[in-house]
């Protein structure tokens, strides 16, 4: 009995050695290791998802200008060169995600006036009356965005495309593309003359964009709220008038 008594007494007195194995102590210094990691792991978390986007970023690019590149042959060193700096780009990028001496990189080509390049395209004009062609239209906002989906969105001037002597901007990649290949049905009708005052008074005046509708996914510009109003009322009456007119 006073062995057992012993051997468990012995074995109290053990177990906090033993328990120490398994629960460390913890300085100030460790402490301060352990946040220091942790605050380095999440900045760089945070790095990483920005190399990642700025990756994609310029990988879309280079698909714009490379849409441009195979639509108009005659841009093609133009366009070449900006496909050749958002590739690099993209790859510096993506580097950076794995890279960790990337992390504090920043390259120099991302202030580049390279950046700010338009590539303006011309598309081909079709003969039709005088009608204003100067200036930006539709104020900057995307004339595919307002046409098929109703919305008043701002365009990019590095999407841009110029027809009938009129500068459009585009919400994306996509938009320019649609407009590209169908400029005619994208631009206001009427090259943005008021239809509801050229048929009922045969004159010619310029619509403004606050007074501008999308119908039919067509967009139609109108010089006063009273046009507007008219040509909601009956805008199959004013329509069929222009087009026996032949206006288009």
């Amino acid at each position: 009995m006073g062995e057992a008594k012993f051997a468990k007494e012995d074995l109290m007195i053990r177990w906090p050695r033993f328990w120490k194995l398994f629960v460390p102590r913890f300085s100030l210094r460790t402490l301060m290791l352990v946040v220091t990691l942790v605050a380095v792991g999440l900045w760089w978390g945070q790095r990483a998802v920005y190399f990642r986007q700025m990756a994609e970023r310029h990988r879309n690019e280079a698909q714009v200008y490379r849409s441009l590149q195979e639509a108009h042959p005659t841009m093609a060193d133009k366009c070449t060169a900006i496909v050749k700096y958002h590739m690099g780009l993209d790859a510096i990028y993506r580097n950076a995600v794995y890279t960790p001496w990337m992390i504090i990189y920043e390259h120099p080509y991302e202030a580049s006036l390279v950046s700010e390049v338009n590539v303006r395209v011309e598309v081909a004009q079709t003969p039709s009356l005088d009608k204003p062609t100067a200036g930006l239209g539709l104020e900057g906002y995307c004339p595919v965005t307002l046409a098929n989906e109703q919305k008043w969105v701002k365009g990019f001037p590095k999407f841009t495309a110029e027809f009938e002597g009129v500068t459009y901007h585009f919400a994306g990649a996509d938009e320019l593309q649609s407009f590209l290949h169908e400029p005619q049905r994208f631009a206001p009708a009427y090259g943005g003359i008021d239809v509801v005052r050229l048929v009922d008074e045969q004159k010619e005046i310029p619509g403004k964009r606050k007074f501008g509708i999308s119908l039919e996914r067509r967009i139609y510009l109108f010089d006063s709220e009273k046009s507007l109003v008219a040509f909601q009322s009956a805008p199959a009456r004013y329509i069929a008038k222009a087009e026996s007119a032949a206006i288009r």
